[in-house]
């Protein structure tokens, strides 16, 4: 497979080697889609974030989170430090009570 993204350029022999590059150009579409979102978005809340990636995986769901707090246009921090000693689900249900209060 001739493969010229990212400035790589020749030929890829490992299935392996095709699909990370896959994987890196389906990362930086994401991330341009994402980049134009918040560019387009009027305020681009931390709110607004998270409804844009909810349906999009990370490795650690904390980050879902926590990544959103330091792109995010609001001028409310979370109402604690990232704390990756807590649940998943109590870090999403403490997110869900302080978005609607």
């Amino acid at each position: 497979m001739w493969c010229g993204f990212l400035g790589i350029k020749g030929y890829l022999l490992s299935e392996g080697a095709q699909l990370a590059v896959g994987q890196l150009s389906l990362v930086a579409k994401y991330r341009q889609n994402f980049v134009e979102f918040v560019e387009r978005s009027e305020r681009g809340t931390i709110l607004e974030l998270a409804k844009y990636t909810r349906p999009r995986l990370a490795t650690d769901p904390w980050d879902k989170i926590y990544s959103l707090a330091s792109v995010a246009t609001d001028a409310v921090p979370l109402p604690y430090p990232p704390n990756y000693n807590i649940s998943a689900n109590m870090l999403y249900s403490d997110f869900a009570a302080w978005t609607i209060t």
